[in-house]
Order: structure tokens, then C-alpha cells, then sequence
């Protein structure tokens, strides 16, 4: 009899936590504020359902969201969708303020491709589980909060514009990550574990790069991209191929103490100051190019 009664005390927990999709889309229809913790939400969150919008200036319609959006220990378990191409239009969302998803579960593919955020964007603590994770071309106006956050499978942000910091500290990307041309002031990026490739080409760092501690299990690409302020790459591991090619350091930068297991291309990698290479390691030697005419070979790992 007491089993009979835990149970259905736990079932009436849950049914309490259980959240519909629709009911979030109806707090920002009638201009709630969205603040949700420790709730479990059914079916699709579409942001596109919003019906305060507008033409946008080529071929699309803006969805407006004029409050805050927070979640709190949430689970979604439907698809999270903030971008939509039907026919010859296509949908995106413009969120005025601040979103937040914080220590929240994702159990299904997330799509917030072309938002706009006028404010800052967090996804701290969360994790994503679905067989897509994706915001691409985001334009955020504040600070990107991605520290601690574990995506089990492909996470790509291309062509993302984040305005003032970037902080992706202690994440973890289990499968494929692409942050190629990514633009941004500082990026914090140190203690950060990727087990597939790691793109980040073609970006921007107009502030400080902070690449620390760093394990990368599958090839990386640095290339063509340009670093203004200092560039800390310390104690880090690589463990297949490493191209800086065509790259510019144009501040402080250091190596130290990251070991290179596989090929390291730094053919036209172009630093204004000679970086920091005590207590490298490459398994093959690696010659870095300083304004074009000083050149340091890094140490061959002793076999």
C-alpha cells in the first residue's frame, strides 16, 4: 500500500512538471514574461508560431518576441525550431531582449538558425542530444554563453556575429563541431573536450583568444583566420592534423606546452611577434613564420 502511494505521489509530480509547447507560444503571444523552471515540455517549441511579425527585407517574415525568454532546468523533448522556409519564404525570429536556456535537456534536434538577439544568449550547463544542434548565421548584440555545455552529437554555429564576449569554458562536443567564421570580441575557449573535427576557420577574434587545457580528438582547422588581440594556447593536445594556415597572430601569442601528435600546417601563418613555443611537442617539426622572414622550428618529439 505505501509502494501504491509513493507511486502515485511521483506520477502526480510529474503530471505537474509536464508543459506544452503551445502554452509557452501563448504566454508570448499575449506578452507574458516567459520565465520557466523545472518543467518538462511536450512537442515542438516553434518560434515561428509567433504572430507579432513582420516583412522582412528580402523574401521573409520576422517573428518579433519583445520580452525575455528564460528557461531554468527545463526538458524539451519535441524539436526546439526558431527558423522555417516554406516555399520562397522563409521565417526567422528576432528576440529584442535576453534568452536564456539554463542547465536545460534537449532530447531532440534544435534549429535556431538567422535569430537576431538584442540582447544576450545563454545556453550555459545545457546539453543537447539530438542528431542536429544548429545556430548558424546568429547575430547576438550582448554576450554568447555556452560554459559547460555537452553536445552528444553534430553542433554547428557558422557565420555567427556575437557582438561583445563569447565563453564556451569547460564544454564538451562529443561528435563534429564547426564554429567556422565566427566573429566576436574575447572568446574564452580553455578546459574544452571536442571528440570529432573542430572547424573554426575563417573567424574574427577582435579581443583576446583563450585556448587552454584543450583536447582535441580529431583534426582542427585554425586557418585563414585573424587573431587581433592575445592568443593563449596553452597546454592543449592535438591529436591528428593542426592547420594554422594563412593565419594572422597580431597580438602576444603562446604555445606553450601543447603537444601536436599529428601534421601541423603553418604555411603563410604570419605572427607580428615571435610566439611562445617552450615545452612544445610535435611528432613531426613544425615551422612557424613570423613576419614573413623569422622562422622557429618547434621541438621533434623524442621517439
Amino acid at each position: 500500500m505505501a509502494f501504491i502511494l509513493m507511486s502515485c505521489g511521483f506520477a502526480n509530480s510529474d503530471k505537474h512538471k509536464m508543459m506544452e509547447a503551445k502554452e509557452v507560444i501563448n504566454m508570448i503571444n499575449k506578452g507574458q514574461p516567459v520565465q520557466i523552471s523545472d518543467k518538462i515540455i511536450t512537442g515542438d517549441l516553434d518560434f515561428t508560431q509567433i504572430k507579432d511579425k513582420s516583412v522582412g527585407t528580402d523574401i521573409s517574415l520576422v517573428h518579433n518576441i519583445s520580452q525575455n525568454v528564460v528557461f531554468v532546468k527545463c526538458v524539451f523533448m519535441g524539436k526546439v525550431i526558431a527558423n522555417r522556409e516554406e516555399g520562397m519564404v522563409n521565417d526567422y525570429v528576432n528576440f529584442d531582449h535576453n534568452i536564456s536556456f539554463v542547465n536545460c535537456d534537449f532530447r531532440n534536434d534544435f534549429c535556431m538558425d538567422d535569430i537576431e538577439v538584442n540582447g544576450n544568449i545563454s545556453f550555459a550547463k545545457s546539453v543537447f542530444r539530438g542528431n542536429n544542434t544548429s545556430l548558424n548565421n546568429i547575430k547576438v548584440k550582448g554576450k554568447a554563453q555556452f560554459w559547460e555545455v555537452v553536445s552528444e552529437k553534430n553542433f554547428t554555429m557558422v557565420s555567427a556575429h556575437i557582438w561583445d564576449n563569447a565563453n564556451f569554458m569547460d564544454a564538451q562536443f562529443q561528435s563534429e563541431c564547426s564554429l567556422q567564421n565566427l566573429i566576436c570580441n574575447d572568446l574564452q575557449f580553455s578546459n574544452v573536450k571536442c571528440g570529432g573535427p573542430f572547424d573554426f576557420s575563417l573567424s574574427t577574434i577582435n579581443g583576446n583568444l583563450i585556448m587552454n587545457y584543450c583536447e582535441y580528438d580529431g583534426d582542427v582547422q585554425l586557418s585563414n583566420s585573424r587573431f587581433s588581440g592575445t592568443s593563449d594556447i596553452l597546454d592543449s593536445k592535438f591529436m591528428k592534423q593542426t592547420n594554422f594556415e594563412k593565419s594572422l597572430f597580431l597580438g602576444k601569442t603562446r604555445l606553450s606546452g601543447s603537444e601536436f601528435k599529428g601534421e601541423v600546417n603553418t604555411n603563410e601563418t604570419l605572427f607580428l611577434m615571435p610566439p611562445a613555443l617552450d615545452n612544445v611537442k610535435a611528432s613531426n617539426s613544425a615551422k612557424i613564420k613570423v613576419n614573413t622572414s623569422y622562422e622557429i622550428e618547434t621541438n621533434k618529439e623524442k621517439q
